[in-house]
């Protein structure tokens, strides 16, 4: 009798960015850098291999009798709770752009503040990109690295969602994310091989380290404190909404040009042309944001906003949302996520019942530009030295 192979032991590792769409960091184990994941919230990626035929190409029937490999892809769905590290990961691949600034507490740096900005149309259109690992099958087939092991390299972010909805305590995240169509498996190979070239440890469990200083903290979402103000930028003093938070969703678009991916320099797997054509960039047409946030319909809020003023007039006006975690280490610096939208005017609301009875608004913005700055920005402070290379602590 065969022995059973569970599903439910599918892992996955990220890798580090690569330094451009094509190339990559070889898998390592000393120190790992790649980041280990549990099943729980991640969907198997999908391997797509198209092709087209010759029906009606001067073949004297209707019916094709050749066919054609087209062009190879693969995807990945991600769901999430969010840690102050995973949000920083994940900003730097939906963003694209990071810069940071050391927070000195008495001589030793050990806090620090990162900016992320979307990319900048007139700068840059390549988003970055990552490989993705995984792992399929039983427990025993995982801890032998037989069964499905993969590797897919060049994987970049087509939408990434942020929510504090659910049943789940922390924020929530929704990632989508396109590949080059390249990778490198293995199907049950005797004797047992990793083509991935990432060493899998176990099952149902996170693999990296984490000691008290260094433990990854989570995001809670009943945390969020938004200050609103009545005009662009940040300029003047905001309205006090401390707790009168109770939704915040989220999302950035990349838009990604998927077909231009391939024209002009499209590769081909393993220097063979007779395979899937393999997509040399992703470049974006340019990101879009989504901005919605739910509030206690306060008195005071309802007042100084003066919300049907404003829709008929279209006044912008700027919001941080922030949200605040333990200190960092044995410092007064708390981890703190702030995101920030510059400019914004509302475009629809909804009269929502709240938790307890109370009066809620759901407000749906339109994010805007201001001059050459871009409509939002998150400020992640953490003990992470910088986003553009971490992958868990060491």
């Amino acid at each position: 009798m065969g022995v059973r192979r569970s599903e439910s032991a599918s892992i996955f590792a990220w890798g580090p960015h690569q330094t451009n769409f094509q190339t990559e960091v070889a898998p390592s184990s000393s120190p790992k850098n790649y980041r280990f994941l549990t099943k729980d919230g991640y969907a198997k990626a999908k391997f797509a291999s198209g092709s087209i035929d010759n029906a009606g190409q001067s073949t004297g029937s209707s019916l094709p009798d050749k066919t054609y490999k087209d062009r190879d892809e693969t995807t990945f769905q991600a769901d999430e709770q969010l840690t102050f590290q995973r949000l920083g990961m994940l900003a730097f691949d939906s963003f694209g752009v990071v810069n940071t600034t050391p927070i000195v507490v008495s001589t030793v740096t050990v806090a620090h503040k990162q900016i992320f900005s979307l990319i900048d149309p007139q700068v840059a259109s390549t988003l970055p990109s990552r490989p993705l690992a995984q792992k399929i099958g039983g427990d025993q087939a995982i801890a032998a690295n037989v069964i499905h092991d993969a590797r897919m390299t060049s994987m970049t972010v087509e939408s990434f969602s942020i929510t504090d909805g659910g049943n789940l305590p922390n924020l929530q995240a929704s990632t989508s994310y396109r590949g080059s169509g390249q990778m490198y498996e293995n199907l049950a190979a005797v004797p047992p091989l990793t083509p991935s070239g990432v060493q899998f440890y176990g099952t149902g469990r996170h693999v990296f380290n984490r000691s008290e200083l260094d433990a990854e903290k989570d995001i809670n979402k009943r945390g969020g404190i938004a200050s609103i103000y009545l005009v662009e930028a940040f300029a003047g003093a905001p309205i006090d909404t401390e707790c009168i938070v109770r939704g915040f969703n989220l999302t950035v678009n990349n838009n990604l040009n998927v077909e231009g991916g391939y024209a002009g320099c499209g590769l081909f797997q393993d220097g063979d042309s007779t395979k899937g054509a393999i997509a040399g960039s992703l470049d974006s047409n340019g990101q879009t944001v989504s901005f919605e946030l739910t509030i206690v319909a306060d008195s005071d809020v309802m007042q100084d906003f003066d919300l049907t003023n404003r829709i008929k007039t279209g006044a912008p006006f700027s919001l941080k949302m922030a949200y605040q975690g333990p200190n960092i280490g044995a410092t007064a610096t708390p981890f703190l996520a702030e995101f920030k939208l510059n400019k914004a005017t509302i475009t629809d609301y909804e009269w929502v019942g709240l938790e307890g009875g109370t009066q809620g608004l759901r407000l749906v913005t339109a994010p805007l530009a201001v001059g050459n700055l871009l409509p939002l920005s998150l400020e992640l402070t953490s003990n992470v030295e910088s986003f553009a290379s971490y992958i868990a602590p060491a």
